[in-house]
């Protein structure tokens, strides 16, 4: 709802003033990854399983993905949203969803660190305690073991994933994933398994998401999309998909009955794909809070003002400590 919304714009936002640290562990899919994947420093643990999964379930990504899909190499953000493809902790160092990998044994450490710290100065410190508990990944032979062990199963395939996504539409990036299935060699059991994936989501999801991403990648190759035009864009369109017969079918078959086969409906025209993207009627829009709301640093009045009169207070008592300090020692001399 609004409100999960308004939090996704906080965590990007607040990074104007405060740098912010998520750990991903365990199952980090849908929402976790817009809790995670807007913070400065996103550290991952052996175990992470990252995905997307929407489009399988009869929605679509949101929570601000479409901002961070956007912006990865290539059109990697495409085939993750599209496929809901899970990532291990060395294919998401690898493509920057990621920025450190930690051992768990260090995060009750880095936490303690992180907690005991009473004031950060700036980004520098936050990212030296930050490296001091993680491994340097942009080092020559930067990963464990453990994650050397990991096998890649996304970027070893990048080549593939241009060729095949770069496309416009959902029957078009289907067929060039067909071909390179029956091209054979390197990327044929990629393409094969990309094929189940996208024959096993929603046809109307595949192209909402789609022409969602289209839109923000035009946003950020003309002058870059800001989170909230990408939670607007998100919000508009998910309010559209859940009055579509394939979100209650998703919820049916693998909420309700658990048989995990889902009966969609055909896929919609390029008219029908459009019409998500209205907008909506005022009292229905996203309407996120005004100090949440993402604007240009030098344009952010409502925070700056908060800000400043936050280091003001603080300036002010720190002064009145330091008055009190030298009466008391004045009094202690004579």
């Amino acid at each position: 709802g609004q409100a999960e919304y308004d939090l996704n714009n906080a965590i990007r936002i607040i990074h104007e003033e405060v740098d912010t640290v998520a750990i991903m562990t365990g199952y980090t899919m849908g929402g976790g990854c817009g809790l995670a994947n807007h913070a400065d420093f996103r550290l991952v643990t052996d175990n992470v399983q990252w995905a997307m999964p929407e489009c399988a379930l009869g929605i679509i990504p949101d929570v601000g993905s479409s901002g961070f899909l956007s912006v990865l190499p290539g059109t990697l953000g495409r085939y993750l949203a599209l496929t809901g493809q899970r990532l291990n902790s060395k294919e998401m160092i690898l493509t920057g969803l990621g920025t450190h990998y930690i051992e768990w044994g260090q995060i009750p450490w880095l936490l303690e660190r992180i907690e005991s710290t009473d004031e950060f100065f700036s980004a520098r410190q936050v990212r030296d305690i930050v490296e001091t508990y993680t491994e340097d990944v942009m080092e020559p032979e930067p990963m464990s073991d453990r994650l050397q062990a990991q096998q890649d199963q996304v970027v070893v395939h990048f080549v593939a994933i241009e060729r095949c996504f770069k496309h416009n539409s959902v029957a078009e990036i289907r067929s060039a994933v067909a071909e390179e299935k029956a091209r054979g060699g390197r990327h044929a059991a990629w393409a094969d398994r990309t094929l189940q994936q996208l024959e096993a989501a929603s046809p109307t999801s595949l192209a909402v998401a789609l022409e969602l991403l289209r839109r923000v990648e035009a946003k950020m190759e003309k002058d870059g999309a800001q989170i909230a035009e990408c939670l607007e864009l998100e919000f508009t369109a998910m309010r559209r998909v859940m009055e579509n017969p394939d979100f209650f079918e998703g919820v049916r078959a693998f909420m309700v009955d658990k048989d995990r086969a889902p009966k969609w409906a055909p896929e919609p025209t390029a008219e029908q794909v459009a019409a998500y993207f209205e907008p909506l009627p005022a009292e229905e829009a996203l309407v996120l809070s005004r100090m949440n709301a993402w604007r240009p640093i030098d344009g952010d009045i409502e925070l700056k003002r908060a800000l400043a009169q936050k280091r003001e207070e603080d300036e002010e008592s720190v002064r009145v400590q330091e008055e009190v300090v030298a009466q008391v020692s004045r009094g202690m001399r004579s």
